[in-house]
């Protein structure tokens, strides 16, 4: 499979805000995890169409930033940018519920494999978790130099 296989079409865009998509992975849900308030700066990897970046913009107000960074020269940068202790949040699709909604399932990393490749990277990584009904959240934080 090619890089390009795996590209979200943008003429699809307009799945990633259907309201449907609330019920199944709410916005607020991940926000209490993360524990957005104001005043935070956050990169959104991969923001789309802004499906958490704009939740995220009004809940780090007053004071807060959010950046909708390019996916790959921001996990390049990730570590090499974060305080020690500062965290890294990878929400991604669960690779043991069938679509729809979401990627074909061979396009889908794991948690356990997400995790591992924070580890190999030298992260400190929490036990992954299940948010929403197709997803799964892998929290890690960088270690003091």
């Amino acid at each position: 499979m090619t890089e390009h296989e795996r590209m979200f079409r943008h003429e699809h865009a307009y799945k990633l805000d259907e309201p449907e998509r609330q019920r199944w992975l709410p916005t607020a849900d991940v926000l209490e995890r993360l524990a957005v308030r104001p005043g935070m700066t956050i990169a959104d990897v991969g923001a789309g169409t802004g499906y958490f970046a704009l939740p995220m913009a009004r809940a780090v107000l007053p004071g807060g930033r959010i950046y909708a960074d390019d996916t790959a020269a921001a996990l390049v940068e990730a570590r090499r940018i974060l305080r020690p202790g500062g965290s890294i949040a990878i929400l991604d699709w669960r690779t043991d519920v069938e679509q729809p909604p979401g990627p074909p399932l061979s396009h889908r990393v794991s948690a356990t494999d997400t995790a591992a490749s924070l580890r190999f990277a030298g992260w400190n990584v929490a036990a992954p978790e299940t948010i929403g009904m197709y997803s799964h959240l892998v929290l890690a934080t960088r270690p003091p130099s």
